[in-house]
């Protein structure tokens, strides 16, 4: 996750979102987010920022302004206001085909192991559909 103001700066960064800018949250925290975004994205990033008014960011894929330009996808939410922030979360994309082979679930039961995996009731093997895709897409915060 990253928390950044109205302004466009980073005001609080997660520890994951660091390593793939060879930077610690600390050094994040302060910077303009389009710093951390590479040059050619910069404008991508300013529409998507833009269209996320009142409520939901659409994901975008942008890169990295580190030295292999790192792929990353872009989503979260925006709080407009007197005091307008936005709540991002940055990962790597999928891989093509990831999830091909992986079985769609009835959302009640999608919700119901959401729920238990996130009070640690279960491992993520016990939904095989869902564990390559977690464990392959790291998200950054």
């Amino acid at each position: 996750m990253v928390d950044v103001d109205g302004g466009g700066t980073v005001g609080w960064a997660g520890v994951a979102f660091g390593p793939l800018l060879n930077r610690t949250p600390r050094q994040v925290v302060g910077q303009p987010l389009s710093a951390l975004i590479a040059p050619r994205d910069r404008e991508a990033l300013a529409k998507t920022l833009m269209t996320g008014t009142r409520g939901r960011i659409v994901p975008t894929i942008l890169r990295l302004a580190n030295a292999t330009e790192t792929r990353c996808v872009v989503t979260g939410l925006a709080m407009d206001g007197p005091n307008k922030r936005f709540f991002l979360t940055v990962g790597r994309p999928p891989e093509p085909g990831a999830d091909a082979a992986a079985p769609i679930k009835p959302s009640q039961a999608f919700g119901i192991g959401a729920r238990h995996r996130g009070r640690g009731d279960h491992k993520c093997e016990d939904f095989p559909g869902m564990a390559p895709a977690w464990a392959r897409n790291q998200v950054i915060a």
